[in-house]
């Protein structure tokens, strides 16, 4: 029998056995990596929304202006939005700059888009900020702030 063929009788069928062609076969290594693959996108949302996350934010902008976003739409630096990967899109987050010597600032975001690379989320950070957003935390040129991210309900 061909590996990729499933043979199974049924009552209904006492004439012989059905054959079910089934095109997708994968080792338990293969199911394992995609299950890995995945549960970040299908697990951090759900458990990440659950509660408020402290860690870093930068942003982005010009560079990335009318280039699509995950949500479909296009990006405008200039409007309240954020990329990130553990919150649904559409999640609507309150997010505070952690700075004690400065007054208490935050801002209320929209999750629109997928982000910050991977690489750079492994290194703490937890949202990349439109640059309209981040301009009212703190200038540009800082880069990268220590933020509490809290979603809304």
């Amino acid at each position: 029998m061909p590996k990729n063929e499933i043979r199974m009788t049924t009552k209904s069928n006492p004439g012989g056995p059905k054959v079910f062609f089934c095109p997708l076969v994968f080792t338990l290594g293969e199911i394992l990596f995609i299950i890995l693959l995945a549960a970040p996108l299908l697990i951090a949302p759900k458990a990440a929304a659950a509660q408020a996350t402290q860690r870093l934010a930068s942003w982005y902008g010009e560079e990335h202006r009318g280039r699509l976003m995950a949500n479909g739409k296009r990006f405008n630096p200039d409007k309240l939005t954020a990329a990130s990967w553990f919150y649904p899109l559409g999640t609507k987050v309150r997010v505070t700059i952690n700075d004690a010597s400065q007054r208490p600032r935050s801002v209320l975001v929209k999750i629109t888009d997928r982000g910050p690379a991977k690489e750079l989320v492994r290194e703490g950070r937890v949202i990349d900020l439109a640059l309209g957003a981040f301009k009212q935390l703190a200038h540009p040129s800082i880069g990268l702030i220590e933020v509490t991210v809290q979603p809304l309900k």
